[in-house]
């Protein structure tokens, strides 16, 4: 789509919908006309000469803010602001900010209205402290962000009376990012479907396009094509998550706890921690968390122990190759179990983790939002011997060596002193709540036939 060009059936109806929606997303095949489509809409509102819609009056008199984010400050300058959004605009007005040779906003030298570029590449805290400084008027996200919470992040940038609007190809598997973009409904916003055949520089090449796509898998060209969410067919983990996702009923700090670690200082420190449910001995993941900004092995431990004030941990785990921090959780009298062989072991513990997640020996509890992005989003390498940034993905790591040294279930424990004891009649007087509320829905015989075992596994409440 450029200056004076017709927009398609798709395009229009995201440029008509700016009345209606406050948040739309155009989720679209690789080069379907998703961006331009944007840049024309922002044309117009900078230069309020948009056919369908006029300023609104909540905006007031004053300059306007636009928040832009791409993937790379490269490309959001040669793509998006050079290629795209400045085609609509009048060059000369507009006056650029750059630090260390990168491009950071434009601003119009007339009205003051603003461009802030921002990149999503950078999934730290610090920059996504820098995003939590704006609220602007118009915000556009340009391809999928690594992880929900950058999307809800940038998304979260848009003021009350302002517009978000996305555009992207999801050319990985993101279950997070998809599960937050299906919910997006009217009459609180749409998302719109964009067809790279659509586009009408491919339509007299479909044939070339189709045999350019000739080895990908066909949810890859799915997705190309059509902006169909991508499945992976190179996922490393097969994951189900209304099957996996469970929150640990009953849960308490009293359980037995296993706390399993990947331990950095140049990067960031990943920290899990389970639980395992006493009537069964399926083990929860409560706790996935990282480490960041801390750089000396001291700090780093306080801030470990820390974490697992008030749990009842059994066992600690660490990957074998991180010995300074071994070494120095040794000097304080706390010991870690490590995975064997890991170097040369890497597969098997990968399929150990997939197996747990399958037979439900692990459940994760909803709230475990690190996990549930890098176990979605982890993909094999087009060659298949390596994980495509595999450094980043520290809590699975930690899930891997946590299902190497798991301990075995022991069963119930018989209470042995006053405090356990007094907890016991906690537990028979949920019991018995639990009883009286199942016979008033109804299910007399059930309860009676169920009896106190069932209450027991219900309240999921384990006594040592």
């Amino acid at each position: 789509m450029f200056p004076g060009s017709k927009a398609n059936a798709g395009q229009q109806a995201f440029l008509d919908d700016i009345h209606t929606f406050k948040h739309r997303i155009i989720r679209a095949g690789n080069r379907a006309g998703k961006g331009s489509t944007v840049a024309r809409e922002l044309g117009w509102v900078l230069n309020n000469n948009h056919p369908k819609w006029k300023r609104p009056p909540e905006w007031g008199d004053g300059p306007i803010l636009v928040l832009v984010a791409g993937q790379s400050r490269m490309m959001i300058e040669t793509e998006l602001w050079e290629k795209k959004i400045l085609q609509y605009l009048n060059p000369e007005d507009w006056r650029h900010s750059r630090v260390g040779g990168t491009l950071q906003y434009v601003e119009n030298k007339k009205t003051g209205d603003k461009i802030v570029f921002v990149s999503h590449a950078d999934s730290s805290d610090k920059n996504r402290k820098n995003m939590q400084g704006y609220t602007a008027q118009y915000v556009w996200l340009d391809e999928m962000p690594s992880s929900s919470a950058l999307f809800q992040e940038i998304r979260a940038r848009a003021a009350t009376n302002g517009y978000f609007v996305a555009s992207f190809t999801p050319k990985f598997r993101s279950d997070s990012i998809r599960q937050v973009v299906d919910s997006i409904q009217p009459p609180y916003g749409q998302v719109y479907r964009l067809s790279m055949l659509d586009n009408p520089v491919f339509k007299e090449r479909r044939e070339e396009v189709l045999r350019e796509l000739d080895g990908y898998t066909e949810a890859y060209k799915n997705a190309v094509l059509f902006g169909d969410w991508y499945t992976g067919d190179t996922a490393v983990y097969e994951f189900e998550r209304d099957l996996a996702v469970k929150e640990p009923e009953g849960y308490h700090p009293s359980w037995r706890h296993v706390e399993s670690v990947d331990p950095a200082i140049k990067s960031k420190f990943g920290y899990t921690l389970w639980a395992e449910r006493p009537v069964d001995g399926v083990w929860f993941l409560v706790k996935d968390e990282y480490i960041s900004g801390i750089f000396s092995p001291d700090a780093i431990f306080d801030e470990v122990v820390k974490r697992g004030v008030g749990y009842n941990i059994i066992r600690r785990v660490c990957d074998p190759h991180e010995s300074w921090y071994i070494g120095y959780a040794a000097s304080k009298k706390v010991n870690y179990m490590l995975p064997y062989d890991k170097a040369n072991r890497k597969g098997e513990l990968i399929k150990n983790l997939q197996l747990a997640i399958s037979r439900g020996t692990i459940q994760i509890a909803p709230w475990c939002s690190n996990f549930l992005e890098e176990v979605s989003s982890c993909q094999w390498a087009e060659s298949g011997d390596r994980i495509v940034n595999a450094s980043s993905y520290h809590t699975l790591d930690c899930a891997q060596y946590f299902i190497d040294c798991m301990p075995k279930y022991e069963g119930p424990i018989i209470p042995t002193n006053a405090d356990a004891a007094l907890r016991l009649g906690n537990q028979k007087r949920k019991e018995k709540e639990y009883q009286a509320k199942l016979l008033n829905q109804g299910g007399n015989n059930r309860a009676r036939m169920l009896g106190g075992w069932a209450v027991r596994q219900h309240s999921g409440f384990r006594i040592k």
